[in-house]
């Protein structure tokens, strides 16, 4: 789709409109510290087998995955699945975290059904900065155990959960400090040792597109995990100059993107260059559909724009 556009104050070639195309994809996942290749698996499953399954209501996830679409921080979730965990018919949702330099979605959260409620559970973990760390562990009866600690401290502080087979909640089993070496064994704090591990294996990751992307807006959590479908077509400023972008990011034939990040502003930008490895570049700013240019522009805000 063509793209329309204008030209901006301060010299700056503001861009806008977008073309759209089939984003999902499938992706390994990964648990705690191990990864594993994703295999064909329906989107509500289960580890336990059995001749009959309860239908699962996972609308109930339906607000999680809203807030998760909206997420602003530094690292948003960018897939999320749905698995039965316990096999009592009723699905956790799963989020999870697209890395471009490995092709895998690494776990994220996890939330559980409380009386109906949408609750979340556990999550993995790593703080920008202060060295705070979570690590989760799950396991095929619907036992989950957390993990807190600091980089460089010597001891985590876990907790033993278990869902409840009726989805009324979860019950702490056990909480432990358990000292931070190679020889240390879960199985030494906790009773896990005849437990069957959760096989991530069996996640169908979905990618977590918002419905901002469903409607030819930018999707600025996906492009910061690296995919760049949402600005896939040519963007057209009003002196008739170009930009032609490609989903594996190439920029004009000759261009490509390096990177995307948030300025100091939270707004989200890409760093390009030559594909050549030739040194500088420019950046392009992102203003999805009702996001403003805080330096100020005439730009149409009720369109996707790109700032050169």
């Amino acid at each position: 789709m063509k793209k329309m556009a204008l030209l901006g104050m301060m010299g700056l070639s503001i861009l806008f409109g977008c073309s759209k195309k089939d984003s999902n994809q499938a992706a390994t996942g990964s648990w705690y510290t191990s990864s594993n290749e994703s295999s064909s698996s329906t989107s509500s499953s289960s580890q336990t087998e059995g001749n009959e399954k309860t239908m699962s209501n996972n609308s109930i996830y339906d607000i999680v995955l809203e807030k998760l679409r909206n997420d602003t921080s530094d690292t948003p979730a960018t897939h999320y699945a749905y698995y039965d965990i316990d096999g009592n018919g009723q699905d956790e949702l799963f989020s999870g975290r697209y890395w471009e330099s490995t092709g895998t979605v690494e776990f994220a959260a996890l939330y559980y059904d409380n009386n109906g409620v949408a609750d979340y559970l556990a999550q993995s973990y790593v703080a920008s900065s202060g060295g705070y760390r979570e690590a989760t562990n799950i396991y095929t009866d619907g036992t989950i155990i957390t993990a807190k600690w600091m980089s460089t401290g010597t001891e985590m502080e876990d907790t033993q959960y278990q869902l409840r087979a009726d989805n009324s909640g979860i019950d702490t089993i056990k909480s432990a400090t358990v000292p931070i070496g190679k020889d240390v064994e879960l199985t030494d704090y906790f009773d896990v040792k005849n437990k069957e591990t959760f096989d991530f294996s069996v996640l169908a990751w979905q990618p977590l597109v918002s419905e901002q992307a469903n409607s030819d807006d930018l999707d600025v959590n996906q492009i910061l995990s690296g995919n760049y479908e949402s600005l896939v077509g040519k963007w057209v400023n009003g002196k008739g100059d170009t930009l032609t972008i490609s989903a594996d990011g190439t920029i004009n034939e000759d261009g490509v993107i390096r990177s995307a990040g948030k300025n100091d502003n939270r707004l989200v930008y890409l760093a390009a260059g030559s594909n050549n490895g030739a040194p500088g570049g420019f950046a392009i700013g992102l203003f999805p559909i009702g996001v403003e240019n805080p330096l100020g522009d005439y730009s149409d805000t009720s369109k996707p724009r790109l700032v050169v």
